[in-house]
C-alpha cells in the first residue's frame, strides 16, 4: 500500500519513454512503482479538509443601478463571498456596485 499525502488526487503515470510507472500528484515528487501498481494499491490522504458552507448560509441578490443607467445583479453569497454581473467585476474580482450596497446595508 503506499500512501500518497497530497492536495491533489494521487494518479498512475507509465512514461512511454522509459516504461517506468509513477504515482504522481501535481504538489509532490514522484514515487516509482512496479508495472502492476492500480489505485486499490494507493491510500490517498488529502491535505484540507473541503470547507463545509455553514447550515444556515443564504444568498442575497441586490439589484443595483449603475452610474450609466445599466442594471446589474450583486450577490452575496456563503460566507460573505460577493460577486456583480458588471465588466469591472470581471476584470478586478471587485468593483463600486458591491461597495455601495456593502455600505448601504
Amino acid at each position: 500500500m503506499y500512501k500518497v499525502k497530497s492536495a491533489l488526487n494521487p494518479a498512475i503515470f507509465k512514461s512511454p519513454t522509459t516504461g517506468k510507472t509513477y504515482i504522481v500528484a501535481g504538489d509532490q515528487p514522484w514515487i516509482e512503482v512496479p508495472p502492476e501498481t492500480t489505485f486499490e494499491n494507493i491510500r490517498w490522504i488529502p491535505l484540507y479538509e473541503p470547507e463545509k458552507a455553514p447550515v444556515n448560509a443564504r444568498e442575497l441578490v441586490f439589484a443595483v443601478q449603475g452610474s450609466k443607467g445599466n442594471k446589474y445583479t450583486v450577490k452575496c453569497v456563503k460566507n460573505d463571498i460577493w460577486n456583480c454581473t458588471c465588466v469591472g467585476f470581471g476584470f478586478r474580482g471587485n468593483c463600486k456596485h458591491i461597495i455601495k450596497v456593502m455600505e448601504n446595508n
